[in-house]
């Protein structure tokens, strides 16, 4: 027994040739179509998560350079020193901010016993799946290789970052990584004026850029 085809499945053409054709679509051209979007989509899909994994490390840079361009205001008008100080936590750093509360400077022994309190949250990169670090491949900003054992906290000893009520700063620099193969960042605190730039390295790539 036979059964029945609908009209939408007959051949077309009164000899009965011609492409067989599904809801007036020929079923090769379905076919095409499925094999061009399952290409597109292999190539698509691995570009588009490494957008957004450094779409993660470009957030937190910026995140980094806007509280040091905050502490930097904030120290002006109070017309006392401020500092974001790092802090190693696991296999990154976290960063706080504290006021110089005695006149004295901003210290480590004065930020212990509260004279020179916390004006902020501390701030953890991880949160956004980043970390202080050096990515491979990226040299220091002024293009040497980075030294084995390096401190991706480029703060000196202190490991503090402190502006002055003349909106100077102490100087420094912060490198950023995120997932392997992503780019790289560096937040570039400048001493004379106590302003912040912002470097990428590309993945692959021994030069740092100015975003």
């Amino acid at each position: 027994m036979r059964a029945s085809v609908p009209a939408s499945f007959q051949p077309r053409g009164g000899n009965g040739a011609g492409p067989e054709r599904v809801q007036g679509v020929t079923v090769v051209e379905v076919l095409v179509t499925l094999a061009i979007i399952l290409i597109v989509s292999a190539v698509a899909l691995p570009l588009t998560d490494r957008m957004r994994q450094e779409g993660k490390v470009r957030g937190a840079a910026y995140a980094i350079a806007t509280r040091c361009g905050w502490l930097r205001i904030a120290s002006v008008h109070r017309g006392a020193r401020v500092a974001m100080r790092l802090t190693p936590s696991g296999a990154s750093w976290t960063a706080q901010s504290f006021v110089d509360g005695d006149w004295d400077g901003v210290l480590s022994a004065d930020i212990a016993s509260g004279r020179d309190p916390a004006i902020d949250q501390p701030l953890d990169v991880r949160q956004w799946g980043v970390e202080f670090g050096f990515a491979a491949g990226c040299p220091l900003i002024d293009g040497s290789a980075v030294p084995a054992g390096a401190s991706p906290v480029r703060l000196g000893t202190s490991r503090m970052l402190v502006f002055t009520p003349d909106g100077a700063s102490s100087g420094g620099s912060l490198y950023l990584r995120g997932a392997a193969g992503t780019a790289a960042y560096a937040v570039v605190i400048l001493a004379a004026t106590g302003r912040s730039r912002l470097l990428r390295c590309a993945a692959g790539s021994t030069t740092w850029i100015e975003q």
